[in-house]
């Protein structure tokens, strides 16, 4: 048995024309955030740029993924935990050892 998937990245369906650029993205893709981005980073740096970004960070790349979105145009605006994270963190946990979402707006 085989299963053929179709792979593309947003720029690519901004420039043929197959979707509207958006103005907010959320992206949670279990640690390839960084290759969505980059998929993206027309529309990041373009003339509709979205207003915000909801993404997922893992703390695999995390130095490169935050050189990115500065390098973007893109800053921390507020970051949330999951209930599990919250819990750890409340009973002494590092927040920078936690996975959490971040939003991200326009610098």
């Amino acid at each position: 048995i085989a299963e053929f998937k179709y792979a593309t990245t947003i720029d690519r369906l901004l420039a043929d024309g197959a979707a509207a650029p958006p103005d907010h993205v959320k992206i949670d893709v279990d640690g390839n955030e960084l290759l969505i981005l980059r998929g993206m980073a027309g529309l990041m740096t373009g003339g509709k740029r979205p207003k915000s970004l909801q993404i997922e960070i893992n703390l695999r790349g995390k130095e490169d993924f935050f050189a990115f979105m500065e390098a973007h145009g893109y800053r921390l605006a507020l970051k949330h935990y999951t209930r599990a994270g919250l819990r750890r963190i409340e009973a002494g946990g590092d927040p920078e050892a936690y996975a959490y979402n971040a939003i991200f707006e326009p610098a």
